[in-house]
C-alpha cells in the first residue's frame, strides 16, 4: 500500500470516528446492539479523537 493510499484510509477513518461520536443516544445504541465490538472501538477511538482536538 502506497502513503496515498495510507493516508486515505486514515481519512476514512477518522470521518467514521468523527460520525460515531456525533451520534444521538439511540443511534449509538442500535450500533451497539448490531456490532458491539467495533461500538467498543469506535467509543475509545471518538474519545481519544476528542482529547486530540481538545489538547
Amino acid at each position: 500500500m502506497c502513503q496515498g493510499q495510507r493516508q486515505e484510509r486514515l481519512g476514512e477513518r477518522f470521518r467514521e470516528i468523527d460520525i460515531y461520536a456525533t451520534l444521538e443516544d439511540n443511534e449509538r445504541a442500535d450500533y451497539q446492539r448490531d456490532d458491539p465490538g467495533k461500538a467498543e472501538t469506535m467509543s475509545r477511538l471518538a474519545e481519544d479523537r476528542l482529547d486530540e482536538l481538545l489538547h
